[in-house]
């Protein structure tokens, strides 16, 4: 999964309101390693509604429920460690 140019808003990724992109550089050799987008105020503006929309109903979930959910975000960190590593190495 590459989404290096798209945002995760609202449960999906959409492309930016309006594209910019910024070279990312390995400071190692100062190869060019890959590319993202730059988020507007649009784009904020619609995850901060997509944020505030959720949290109407996520701030009503239990303890238990939460913890559930961390739980399943933890194993997917687990199962993509060495896309982590790669990534923070290079």
């Amino acid at each position: 999964m590459n989404n290096t140019k798209k945002f995760y808003i609202n449960g999906e990724w959409v492309d930016p309101v309006s594209p910019k992109t910024l070279n990312v550089i390995n400071p190692a050799n100062e190869e060019i390693i890959s590319e993202i987008s730059l988020g507007s105020e649009e784009d904020v503006n619609k995850a901060v509604a997509a944020a505030k929309k959720a949290f109407l109903t996520f701030s009503l979930t239990s303890r238990e429920e939460r913890l559930e959910l961390f739980e399943k975000i933890m194993d997917v960190y687990k199962k993509r460690m060495p896309d982590l590593a790669k990534a923070i190495t290079k």
